[in-house]
């Protein structure tokens, strides 16, 4: 795969698992996230796996308003919650 596509792509859940409901944002993501040289960097959902190296919640979008950190730590408080 072009290494300046993103390496999620193909198993990203957002695409995968039908969280999109209308096709037209899927297309429109891919556009600007995944399929443009280096843009998958500028992904939420990107960043913050590569961060904690940990599961992000499907409903976390490419431009979500959450910062990074914030993602994290809900994902944390998650997880800490289900032990």
């Amino acid at each position: 795969m072009d290494n300046r596509i993103c390496e999620k792509f193909a198993k990203c859940p957002i695409f995968q698992k039908g969280v999109l409901f209308n096709e037209l944002t899927g297309e429109t993501y891919k556009n600007l996230y995944c399929l443009r040289a280096d843009k998958f960097k500028n992904c939420k959902r990107y960043q913050a796996s590569a961060e904690c190296s940990c599961s992000i919640p499907d409903t976390i979008m490419p431009n979500s308003s959450l910062s990074v950190e914030e993602i994290i730590k809900r994902v944390q408080e998650k997880n800490s919650n289900n032990i």
